[in-house]
């Protein structure tokens, strides 16, 4: 795809079919089936929908890098050669796990649908801007398509939690985060005119209040706290955009503050919403049985891994060791399903992934958009505190899509000065 230019803009309806013709799309479909392929209205797809948007995003993907002659760049090699290692390590583990069926399909699901998601980042999307910038368009729409499907939802159901989509509730307020990171990065952090700033605003206040009536507390967690980063000191690259911080800072105080007074109003008079009513469970004995639960599968979690600290009891093995059937069963906790499963070898594997991707990261984007790198970082940090707080390591695909990203650097195309979305 070429680049658009801020001089001669294309014709809205030509920009529309390369963006549903283009690789980006189908690879956001891909990362994002889990969340919306139980919906009954797809009912009529006769597979199932994350293995045809698989399949269709490497074969699409393979032509894109071969059309486009692209090469390994040393950065992203690095990076792939060491999750290429993390996953065959996952694989030989196959050999002592006392896992069958759920190891086999995890292992499976590892070795292909997880390690596509980051190879697809870092060497097709991470290498082009223009990419870049499409992909991240269609996560902002995703997000606002599952917004607007738990916005029905909440509608007719109530103030019980809510599962749009027939998705879990928590995967919905994680898709909703990444889409309020992003809108709030374009409003703050990017060139975009008053009219679209005010726009992402909106946007940005409705996906909040969306995670506040969800009942999701990982959610609204890991965005509070990714929001936060781009105000993190230190850095080369933030000082270089000290004036669009300083107006990004005082929009997240202020949210924070609106967030705090709102919850204490609605406290006090009694009207909670669902999250905020899980929120306060904290506060009494036991945390809630969610958070409970979690608990002891920590304090389990960190008993079986002292049993076999270095290499762990095999991939898909968790369920079993804690009594339950061969089933898709996990600590909720991708650190602790690490030690247990994989043992510290394994961890320390995963650590050199994420030491890879995280290398040279602001270095490389000095003097680059902070739009760009702000949107990457806030999107790893969601991602990676989701992983700490639900899912197994294959309901995670998008913190390796994050991982990545992080490929993306300065010297890649050096001729996309006008290819970024504010230009188009």
């Amino acid at each position: 795809m070429g680049c658009y230019s801020s001089l001669s803009r294309p014709n809205f309806f030509i920009r529309m079919i390369q963006d549903l013709f283009s690789f980006e799309l189908v690879f956001t479909l891909f990362l994002f089936a889990w969340v919306f392929k139980a919906d009954p209205r797809f009912g009529w797809v006769p597979v199932d929908l994350t293995l045809l948007l698989f399949i269709w995003s490497v074969c699409t993907g393979v032509l894109v890098f071969l059309a486009e002659k692209k090469r390994f760049e040393t950065k992203a090699t690095f990076m792939v050669f060491t999750a290429i290692l993390f996953v065959l390590y996952i694989l030989v583990s196959l050999t002592w796990t006392h896992g069958r069926i759920y190891a086999a399909q995890k292992a499976l699901h590892i070795s292909t649908l997880t390690l596509w998601s980051l190879m697809a980042c870092a060497f097709i999307i991470a290498s082009d801007k223009n990419r870049l910038a499409r992909f991240i368009r269609f996560l902002m729409l995703l997000s606002i398509w599952i917004a607007a499907e738990s916005t029905l939802v909440y509608i007719k159901g109530g103030n019980d939690v809510i599962n749009a989509l027939n998705s879990n509730y928590l995967a919905l307020g994680y898709t909703m985060g990444m889409g309020l990171l992003i809108s709030a990065a374009y409003c703050f952090l990017s060139g975009q005119s008053r009219p679209r700033r005010v726009l992402m605003l909106s946007l940005t206040l409705y996906f909040m209040f969306m995670l506040f009536i969800m009942g999701g507390r990982g959610p609204l967690l890991s965005v509070s706290i990714s929001l936060c980063l781009p105000l993190l000191p230190g850095s080369n690259f933030f000082r270089s955009s000290k004036h669009k911080l300083q107006k990004y800072g005082i929009f997240i105080g202020i949210l924070f503050l609106t967030l705090l007074f709102i919850s204490i109003t609605l406290y006090t008079r009694g009207l909670l919403t669902a999250t905020l009513y899980r929120i306060l469970l904290f506060l009494e004995p036991g945390m809630g049985s969610s958070a409970g639960t979690r608990m002891g599968y920590y304090s389990e979690s960190y008993r079986l891994w002292q049993l076999k600290p270095l290499f762990g009891h095999g991939i898909g093995s968790w369920p079993l060791l804690i009594g339950l059937p061969d089933i898709c069963a996990y600590p909720h906790n991708l650190i602790f399903e690490l030690l247990v499963e994989l043992g510290l070898s394994g961890g320390i594997l995963f650590g050199l992934l994420l030491l890879a991707a995280l290398k040279d990261f602001f270095k490389r984007n000095a003097g680059e958009s902070i739009f760009y790198v702000s949107v990457i970082l806030m999107m790893f940090s969601n991602a990676f505190i989701g992983a700490l707080l639900s899912g197994d390591i294959n309901d995670n695909r998008i913190l390796f899509a994050a991982i990545g990203l992080m490929a993306f650097g300065r010297n890649i195309n050096e001729k996309e000065g006008m290819c970024s979305y504010n230009g188009a």
